[in-house]
């Protein structure tokens, strides 16, 4: 781990059996947020009426238009979402990609990231950060950052192809990829994509101690989280998402 990591401890809320965790990087008052488990349903949050993304794996990053709510309730395509705009739960689905929340309290300005590998190696999380400063006037020192379960690089074996474009096109590289020795010869690495979205947010100019990950694999953790890897096709979807009120 690198000494500037931090993993923060979450808190869980349940109720009736439903259960999504919180962290205490996020916990601003006038900002509610959750990272979703496999006991959190996509009707259990239609009360709040979610923001989705029609994600494609990719950097694109969409501002909330002003525009009444019952407008945005399809899926917008992209893979983050930002807003100044108060009730509206801007909202991620996950199973093993990286949900990342952000909020600027000074400024009143969320985001909320779905990071893939295709997407991390193409910097969203940094790119996300610049849009709030560029459109909302947000300031990184004011940014905090969550970073809520995901596969952790335990789990994510890749091949060539992903190395190639990680090395390419991040200069991470060799902090966020590391081989075993007995996968050398079969050309495996693992990936830790927590550590990649954590060092873009510090590129990006977020404080250290304003980012905070909940430090759980999906992967290793079959009975709180889906996980793409380990499901396959079974697999169901988890929900994070982050509200001005």
């Amino acid at each position: 781990m690198l000494a500037e990591e931090h993993c923060q401890t979450y808190h869980w809320v349940q109720n009736n059996g439903r259960s999504y965790l919180q962290l205490p990087v996020l916990n601003h008052p006038g900002v509610f947020h959750l990272f979703g488990t496999r006991f959190l349903g996509n009707s259990d949050l239609e009360h709040y009426k979610p923001i989705r993304l029609r994600q494609v794996h990719g950097d694109r990053v969409q501002p909330v238009p002003k525009a009444p709510i019952s407008a945005l309730l399809q899926a917008i395509e992209g893979d983050a979402l930002v807003t100044e705009i108060p009730n509206r739960f801007i909202s991620v689905g996950t199973a093993d990609c990286v949900p990342i929340l952000l909020s600027d309290p000074v400024k009143r300005v969320t985001a909320a990231i779905h990071a893939g590998w295709r997407g991390s190696v193409r910097n969203i999380a940094d790119k996300t950060v610049q849009k709030m400063i560029a459109v909302y006037g947000a300031k990184p020192e004011n940014i905090f950052a969550g970073i809520g379960p995901a596969i952790h690089s335990c789990c994510f074996e890749v091949a060539s192809d992903v190395v190639a474009a990680v090395e390419k096109q991040t200069p991470h590289a060799h902090a966020v990829l590391h081989q075993e020795s007995e996968k050398q010869e079969e050309g495996k690495w693992q990936l830790d994509l927590i550590r990649l979205n954590r060092l873009q947010l510090l590129g990006a100019g977020v404080p250290t101690d304003h980012i905070a990950s909940a430090g759980l694999c999906t992967s290793c953790l079959p009975n709180l989280f889906y996980s793409f890897r380990r499901d396959k096709k079974k697999r169901g979807n988890m929900v994070s998402g982050i509200m001005l009120l």
